[in-house]
């Protein structure tokens, strides 16, 4: 969702898709100035099987950001990230 110039340019973006630990994922849009926040979630975790997800300040970039797993284990993730 793109907020225009009266609201200094915001965009809220989200996505689902299947990924693994250092795995590039790729904005639908390109920030032009920040990528403030992108947090993710493994919403293939069950009570038995789960892993944390961490994204890295200085690879979270303007038109992607990469996802680090606690394993090698492909899994389903699931982000929203804020930027302008």
């Amino acid at each position: 969702i793109c907020f225009g110039p009266n609201c200094g340019g915001l965009i809220i973006q989200w996505g689902n898709q299947g990924a693994g630990n250092n795995w590039d994922i790729y904005y639908p849009i390109a920030y032009t100035k920040y990528a403030y926040i992108t947090v993710a979630i493994d919403n293939t975790a069950t009570s038995t099987s789960h892993q944390y997800t961490a994204i890295a300040n200085s690879d979270n970039k303007l038109n992607k950001f990469t996802l680090i797993t606690s394993s090698n284990n492909d899994i389903g993730v699931a982000w929203l990230s804020i930027g302008s």
